[in-house]
């Protein structure tokens, strides 16, 4: 399928100049006139701004390509992308190493590195049309975004892909992808829209008085990348009372599957398609079934057809469905008693003082794990005594789930594409 058409007046506002998409893909195609693509082509390069040129000339010349970030091109990733048979251009060294093994390009192929946030990253394949969701929006609202993500994932194109083609659409990029640059950025530039991780806002709101915060003109707020949890839902509504707040599960694999609009964690259980769906057409619209306490989805965004397991534990509350994270990584094993780490979490996360939390296991003899948390307050002043921590959470919780292990941070852990860290 042909790529989607490409708007030329959408506005790129980088750190060192503004240009239009046209532009961007004009000077990315005289520059690299002698680029040839007889195999896959992974385009390498540290410029964000030269990184969304590729991507529009990828979309223009319906290339079979690949956009990655120079900071994630390990010697491991390069073995695995030229036994794949891509050939890797570097866009700053302007140099061209072909693979021994090259295979025959796919024409209208976008392929993508997964995050890595659980595991080794995985190669996913996408066309234009799985990774544009926002195809059948036939006009928006004009707005200036705040590029948050790190190039070549999933969410990178999201909102790259948004820019290229939805009109009255511009991005606002920086070369320093901190929540301090970003957040400069937005308020230097007039930023009306950010999609970003719920990390990168408590990394925000830590770092940020609310008066600071106010001087960005949001009229939208999108939340994705990681569990979206009531708290900063709520911390978010009243900061920016007028700005409409979204939060979306989206994926990789999956593609943009949940979009939620009222303000609440989770989304209805309504939404949940029945147990005998499975003969029925997915049509233009993602389906959602739980099996066994795991999300499952079934999307035309997708990289294959049929349920896709997303590997996320959920549960029902309140008439809703809450995602709560990795299966894996979600049961702390206390004595024989498995301790859910979310739930912890929830209770600590309901705390006023508490910004953020990750709770995580610690071995011991005779109980073999023991509960542990890892804290950052809302501020200096927030701070409270660990045993205010461990009571609050006693009232809450059966006693072997309370944290015996407190571990307070001063900032919160994240990864290259602003979400919290695991372990």
């Amino acid at each position: 399928m042909a790529s989607p058409e490409l708007q030329p007046g959408n506005r790129i506002l980088g750190p060192a100049a503004r240009a239009t998409v046209g532009e961007l893909v004009v000077a990315f195609a005289e520059k690299n006139s002698a680029l040839a693509a007889p195999a896959p082509l992974a385009l390498i390069g540290e410029s964000p701004v030269e990184l969304i040129a590729a991507a529009g000339w990828l979309a223009q010349t319906q290339t079979d390509g690949l956009i990655l970030p120079a900071e994630r091109l390990t010697p491991e990733l390069e073995m695995r992308l030229m036994e794949r048979g891509y050939a890797l251009v570097n866009l700053d060294r302007r140099t061209v190493v072909k693979s021994a093994q090259p295979v025959a390009p796919k024409p209208g192929r976008v392929s993508l590195l997964t995050s890595g946030t659980t595991g080794e990253p995985k190669i996913v394949e996408h066309t234009w049309a799985s990774l544009f969701t926002m195809a059948r929006v036939k006009s928006g609202r004009a707005a200036n975004w705040l590029l948050t993500y790190q190039p070549g994932t999933y969410a990178w194109w999201q909102m790259v892909t948004m820019a290229l083609f939805l009109p009255e659409q511009a991005l606002t990029v920086t070369g320093e992808r901190t929540p301090v640059a970003l957040t400069q950025a937005a308020i230097a530039n007039g930023v009306t829209a950010i999609s970003a991780t719920p990390t990168f806002w408590r990394m925000v709101l830590l770092q940020f008085s609310p008066e600071e915060l106010r001087r960005v003109p949001l009229r939208q707020l999108t939340l994705g990348g990681e569990a979206v949890d009531q708290a900063i839902l709520d911390r978010l509504r009243a900061q920016f009372p007028d700005a409409t707040l979204t939060h979306i599960y989206a994926s990789s694999e999956a593609g943009a599957a949940i979009i939620v609009r009222d303000g609440r964690e989770g989304f209805p259980a309504a939404w949940l398609a029945s147990e005998n769906s499975d003969a029925a057409a997915a049509g233009d619209s993602p389906q959602l079934q739980i099996r066994d306490g795991l999300l499952w989805i079934r999307s035309p965004y997708a990289t294959q057809s049929g349920w896709l397991c997303s590997g996320d534990l959920c549960e029902m509350r309140d008439g809703r469905v809450i995602i709560l994270g990795r299966e894996q990584s979600s049961f702390i094993n206390v004595g024989g008693a498995k301790v859910p780490a979310h739930e912890v979490e929830r209770v600590l996360r309901s705390h006023p003082a508490v910004l953020w939390c990750r709770v995580g296991r610690r071995k011991a003899p005779f109980l073999g794990e023991l509960v542990a948390a890892d804290v950052v307050f809302k501020s200096a002043a927030d701070r409270v005594p660990d045993g205010d921590l461990a009571r609050f959470c006693g009232e809450r919780l059966a006693e072997h789930m309370v944290p015996r292990f407190w571990n307070v941070l001063a900032a919160i852990p994240a990864t290259n594409n602003l979400k919290t860290k695991l372990n």
